[in-house]
């Protein structure tokens, strides 16, 4: 009777032991690894105001400002616009 009481108190020893090393082990990963977890911020093209993930537009950089785009030619129509408007001024 006795050696069933060792018995159990050394296996449940054993899963305690066990339970917080992989509890461990879980901390010491890198949170933000998992490609659900990845999230990409959304940018509106100026020209036909979709919204887009920042990694797929296209992108311009005028005075310093970052412009994102659908396509290239929302990209050259922008930049048009842009050149109509300073020969307006």
């Amino acid at each position: 009777m006795l050696r069933l009481f060792i018995i159990a108190f050394l296996c449940y020893l054993g899963y305690v032991v066990a339970s917080k090393y992989l509890k461990a082990k879980d901390k010491e990963l890198p949170k933000g690894n998992s490609s659900s977890d990845i999230v990409d911020e959304l940018v509106e093209d100026p020209i036909c105001h979709k919204y887009i993930p920042k990694r797929n537009a296209f992108s311009m950089k005028i005075d310093g400002y970052s412009y994102y785009f659908c396509s290239m030619e929302c990209a050259e129509m922008f930049k048009k616009k842009l050149e109509e408007e300073g020969k307006k001024s």
